[in-house]
């Protein structure tokens, strides 16, 4: 998981990342592996920068941890309003390639009101956060999800088959029909390889579109393990009219 993220976060065009899930999944652990990951090597950053949200915002404590990781913080910091304190820091860090950790966020932060200059190509600065909401989500989906995970049996290749096809999903009863579907296939099958079957089959009805399921079942034409170029598959399907 550390090197996805890490292949991700440090390509050209990702300034921001987020990483969401709910409390316990291990997410400030993986931000930490990241902060360590840069501290240790840099990547050509001036500053590897630091702070912990959490469910209270404060924006002037944000602001203060982080002119305490650049060396703005001291007596005449302190005595500065907001309002000053957003310019000093932007006009400092404009200046600097930085990448911000921002721990555990529960509501929407403005990076401007902070004082921090927004990721761009041109300053190739990176922000990276965790929080545990996404949207509007019903709390009730946390619990859902919990039952849909149990219906994975543990399976590594379950979890992480199911985990992708309900990522897009946001209302609860999408997440009911699925622990349905789940359950009502788990009784016709046995053993480890026929648990996960069902589970394919969720994730395979749950493609857009009968050209995209089409394309996946042509795949199953070629031998397994086998290396499919790119360029050959799009041209059969072009002549499968698919």
């Amino acid at each position: 998981m550390l090197d996805k993220a890490w292949k991700h976060l440090m390509k050209d065009g990702v300034g921001i990342m987020g990483m969401y899930g709910m409390g316990g999944v291990g997410k400030t652990t993986l931000l930490m592996q990241i902060n360590n990951k840069f501290s240790e090597e840099r990547c050509g950053f001036d500053f590897v920068i630091w702070v912990v949200v959490s469910k209270e915002l404060h924006v002037e404590k944000i602001q203060d941890e982080i002119a305490q990781k650049v060396g703005l913080d001291g007596e005449k910091w302190e005595k500065k309003k907001k309002s000053q304190k957003t310019i000093d820091l932007y006009n400092f860090l404009k200046k600097k390639r930085f990448v911000l950790f921002l721990d555990d966020i529960w509501e929407k932060v403005d990076l401007t009101e902070i004082g921090v200059p927004f990721p761009a190509p041109e300053n190739r600065c990176k922000v990276v956060f965790t929080t545990r909401k996404q949207g509007d989500s019903d709390p009730e989906i946390p619990k859902l999800a919990k039952d849909v995970a149990r219906k994975c049996g543990g399976l590594p290749l379950a979890l992480n088959v199911i985990g992708e096809t309900m990522s897009c999903k946001k209302t609860v009863e999408e997440w009911r029909h699925a622990i349905n579907v789940l359950t009502s296939y788990a009784t016709e099958f046995s053993g480890m390889e026929d648990k996960i079957l069902p589970l394919l089959k969720y994730s395979y009805d749950n493609l857009k579109g009968e050209d995209v399921k089409s394309c996946l079942l042509y795949c199953a034409l070629f031998p397994e393990d086998d290396l499919i170029s790119k360029k050959y598959l799009i041209d059969y399907l072009i002549g499968e009219v698919l």
